[in-house]
């Protein structure tokens, strides 16, 4: 079974050299291509370990404690990077070593332990849990802590795209949210090995073999999606530059019978050019083509229209949807295929979205409108 790590060190290794190779990187890529590169590093190490035929290498036992810690870190730092363009690396980002540090600090009793000690350790002859259970507890809590982080990053995003996206697929990272969640068992099995160390009298690399395999899954994950990932934040696509204001979201000194006038031109422009049939439209893009700036049409959105982005758009698009279906010159069509039309491009976020505005699935809607 050890050689599995060894492939997944090896696998790791190569998604870094693809993302140290790939064109036009951007900020995330190159967290990712060292995070592939820990992570190869830290499987090929446990690999060298665990495989019986090189037992002798156990003197270097535990000298992967901190990198448990790293991984969690990464993902942090990872998950920042992906969703806030003004992100960046700076001296203070070195703080961000301090977790793997405390832990290897906290490592050094077991470091200078003779030889024949590990070996009786890994054996499990003979209990040294006080010894081996600080780093663990200092691993548990620096994984908490950066866990609780990531998912708080990905929540705002999550929640923050509503207002700048009118689509969500490759922008809503539920890749990301979906790693989050195995790194929350990986957490459990962190806790469950302490547990282990503390009460049982088990194997303890047969618990780190455990912990290997579901590293060589995530690294796969990992690897596979970062390397398709994109950059989310482009502002400079065909109708759209990046924005040189703050958004904001209330009504300050501004004339409201003004914005009323604006909200009103807004509507019109939805019912006849109908921007929202490109599946990509962004704020700043319909901003663009109203003739607003991106914080005045903001504005409109959450002050007179009461609603976000993401539903304003996506609203529309139901409606022609409802309306395109129900045309005798579309019954060739598939509801796909229509959907895609009116400016969709994802089928799961068309039939979410189209549940939550009329309370009926696509098929539901198609079969009662022609029966």
């Amino acid at each position: 079974m050890e050689i599995i790590f060894l492939v997944g060190g090896v696998q790791a290794l190569f998604y870094s050299l693809l993302l140290f190779d790939k064109k036009n990187k951007i900020l995330s890529d190159k967290i990712l291509t060292a995070w592939m590169l820990i992570l190869g590093i830290h499987l090929i190490y446990a690999w060298l370990v665990l495989e019986d035929s090189i037992i002798d290498i156990l003197w270097l036992g535990g000298a992967d404690s901190g990198l448990f810690t790293a991984q969690m870190v990464f993902l942090y730092v990872y998950s920042r990077a992906l969703t806030n363009p003004k992100f960046k690396l700076t001296k203070r980002s070195l703080t961000y070593l301090l977790p793997t540090i405390v832990v290897y600090i906290s490592s050094i009793p077991f470091y200078l332990l003779p030889y024949s000690q590990k070996i009786e350790f890994a054996s499990n002859k003979e209990s040294i849990k006080f010894i081996y259970i600080l780093p663990i507890f200092f691993q548990i809590l620096f994984y908490s802590i950066y866990l609780i982080k990531s998912l708080k990053v990905l929540s705002e995003h999550r929640k923050s795209i509503k207002n700048i996206f009118s689509f969500d697929k490759k922008v809503d990272l539920n890749w990301l949210k979906n790693l989050i969640a195995c790194f929350v068992g990986l957490t459990i099995v962190l806790i469950l090995l302490a547990f282990t160390l503390s009460f049982k009298q088990s194997d303890v690399l047969t618990v780190d073999k455990v912990f290997y395999l579901s590293l060589v899954f995530l690294t796969f994950i990992i690897g596979y999606q970062g390397y398709k990932q994109g950059k989310i934040f482009v502002y400079n696509t065909k109708t759209s530059s990046k924005p040189k204001k703050k958004i904001r979201t209330t009504i300050s000194k501004q004339n409201v019978s003004e914005i009323e006038k604006n909200a009103k031109a807004l509507l019109d422009l939805m019912e006849k050019q109908k921007p929202y049939l490109d599946a990509e439209l962004t704020l700043y893009d319909l901003a663009k083509i109203a003739g607003l700036s991106s914080s005045e049409l903001s504005t409109i959105l959450n002050n007179i229209l009461k609603n976000s982005f993401y539903d304003f758009i996506n609203n529309y698009r139901v409606k022609e949807f409802k309306k395109e279906i129900q045309n005798p010159q579309k019954l060739q069509f598939t509801i796909l295929a229509i959907a895609f039309d009116v400016g969709f491009n994802s089928k799961a976020s068309f039939n979410r979205i189209f549940k939550n505005f009329t309370g009926k699935t696509p098929s539901e809607f198609k079969r009662e409108s022609q029966s």
